[in-house]
C-alpha cells in the first residue's frame, strides 16, 4: 500500500494516516508545507518507505523508533540541524537521504 500526497500544499499531517491499523508501506509527503509530524506516525508499524523532502520540518517524534522495517527515509531539502539518535536504532534502515538541510550534529554512532 502506498499513499503519494506530494505537492498538496499540506500544512498538517493529514489525521487519517494516524489510524493504529493502517497497514501502510510507503509514504510520500515531499514538497508540502509541513512543519511538525505527530507521534502516532509511529503507529506505522510496516512502513518501509517514508519520504518528506521539501518541507519544514526540523525534528522527528520519538515514536518513529517503532518503526521497526522503515529500511528508506528520505528528509532532503527540510531544516534539521540534528538527526535524533534512534535513528541508529531502526536496524533496517538502509538508507537516509538528508541533503540540503543545516546539520551541524550526527548520532554518536553514525559520525
Amino acid at each position: 500500500n502506498q499513499i503519494d500526497l506530494m505537492h498538496q500544499s499540506l500544512r498538517f499531517y493529514p489525521d487519517e494516516l494516524s489510524s493504529p491499523g493502517l497497514r501502510l508501506e510507503s509514504l510520500h509527503l515531499d514538497h508540502n508545507s509541513l512543519q511538525h509530524l505527530p507521534r502516532q506516525i509511529g503507529h506505522l508499524s510496516v512502513l518501509t518507505v517514508l519520504s518528506l523532502r521539501s518541507n519544514q520540518l526540523s525534528d522527528l517524534p520519538d515514536s518513529m523508533q517503532t518503526m521497526t522495517v522503515l529500511h528508506s527515509l528520505h528528509i532532503d531539502g527540510n531544516k534539521f540541524e540534528e538527526l535524533p539518535d534512534f535513528i541508529c536504532e531502526l536496524r533496517a534502515l538502509t538508507t537516509i537521504s538528508a541533503s540540503d538541510n543545516t546539520l551541524t550534529r550526527l548520532p554518536k554512532t553514525i559520525g
